[in-house]
């Protein structure tokens, strides 16, 4: 492991052979390993662990100037009684989740569907997604035993990851290529992608723009030129619909 002091505590059995843990060490440090682990103590019978998946990823401590904003906003809307504000007060404390969409009568009167994302505004896992359900509403019966008012019926989903695969034609300097010029390509898209998730809560639609894509491409030290890019194979914004988010797919040259 990159970082020997680094401890998880098994929580519960999934399935035999397989189990949850949780990191021990507070903020995000434990989302960044996956991999083999090795046990503090001696366990009979056991010969290798395999860290393979992070189902409810950690987050570091609010920062002060987000805690103010965020109070300042609760002024706005008034958290009572199964409000759309109380959902996302509500939800949106949950270990583990990130941002909630509130979708009200979705499905007659007194449901309520919550589609949330993870702290890392990726699609939930499917424990995250169960844990807010049996926090908020795990009868589902009108009967209020979760943090959900008598009377109304709430649904947790998350959303739907749609994949964005863009390819363009790139003109590079002498002595550039794309093998250069890949993992920085990467990595400004991938933080595009991310800047549009953080708005999604709020948002009815997402809308990733080529534009945006190709002005990112052409700050890159290397990069001349790029055209005719597209993405999921269409030279046109690619637009998201509620309940839809965008997950890289990654980025080739087209030349």
């Amino acid at each position: 492991m990159p970082n020997s002091s680094i401890t998880y505590i098994v929580k519960k059995i999934i399935t035999a052979g397989v189990y949850q843990v949780e990191c021990e060490t507070v903020g995000t440090e434990g989302n960044h390993y996956l991999g083999t682990i090795i046990p503090i103590d001696f366990i009979q019978g056991l010969q290798t662990a395999e860290l393979t998946d992070i189902l409810i990823p950690a987050q570091d401590e609010e920062e002060t100037e987000t805690l103010r904003k965020r109070y300042l906003e609760s002024f706005n809307d008034k958290a009572f009684g199964g409000n759309i504000r109380d959902y996302l007060t509500k939800t949106n404390s949950i270990n583990g989740v990130g941002a909630t969409k509130v979708t009200p009568v979705w499905n007659g009167g007194g449901t309520v569907k919550l589609t949330i994302l993870d702290t890392q505004y990726n699609k939930a896992s499917d424990i995250l997604v169960d844990t807010v359900q049996q926090e908020i509403d795990p009868t589902q019966d009108h009967t209020g035993v979760g943090l959900a008012p008598i009377g109304h019926v709430v649904t947790v989903e998350t959303v739907t990851e749609i994949p964005v695969n863009i390819a363009t034609k790139f003109v590079f300097d002498v002595g550039f290529d794309m093998s250069i010029i890949q993992a920085q390509a990467d990595e400004l898209i991938q933080d595009y992608l991310l800047s549009l998730k953080k708005t999604w809560a709020g948002l009815t639609t997402l809308v990733v723009r080529i534009t945006q894509i190709e002005t990112r491409l052409l700050s890159i030290t290397g990069v001349l030129d790029v055209s005719n890019t597209s993405i999921n194979g269409v030279t046109d914004n690619l637009t998201l619909t509620n309940y839809e988010i965008p997950a890289y797919g990654g980025l080739v040259d087209d030349s």
